[in-house]
């Protein structure tokens, strides 16, 4: 026997391979390979889900109508706060709109003082002229 035809012969397992206490397995039948759930993995899927539900399911329908009764449903005015003992809940007041910001008056700047010039000292200054402004680079 060759060693591929060990992994393709399907009777070299046996009809029923191990399957105990295993929740599925692969059944290899006319070159497909199928995937099966074993006895034990139904029964646990049946107890843990399908059962479960059933029942809620019955429950549910089986139950008693529940007893419509009248509820009163007006409403009455709160009582008095003197009355009470239960804390009222105080709306704050509105706030108060911002005061105008008064700006500080500053007194006038005094007055430079006046020089009087005297006779004669008009000949000796020499005329101030101002100064020529500096020349701008140019940008292109």
């Amino acid at each position: 026997m060759r060693l591929e035809d060990h992994y393709n012969n399907n009777e070299a397992t046996g009809p029923h391979p191990s399957r105990s206490h295993s929740f599925f397995f692969f059944e290899a039948s006319a070159g497909r390979t199928y995937f099966r759930f074993t006895r034990l993995a139904v029964a646990l899927i049946a107890a843990f889900i399908i059962i479960p539900i059933a029942s809620i399911m019955i429950l549910f329908l089986l139950r008693p109508a529940m007893d419509e009764t009248k509820v009163d449903v007006t409403i009455h005015p709160l009582p008095s706060p003197a009355s009470s003992n239960v804390p009222l809940i105080i709306q704050p007041p509105a706030p108060r709109p911002p005061q105008a910001l008064r700006q500080q008056t500053l007194p006038p700047a005094p007055s430079p003082p006046v020089l009087e010039s005297t006779p004669g000292t008009e000949i000796n200054r020499q005329k101030q002229t101002p100064n020529p402004p500096a020349p701008q680079p140019r940008v292109p």
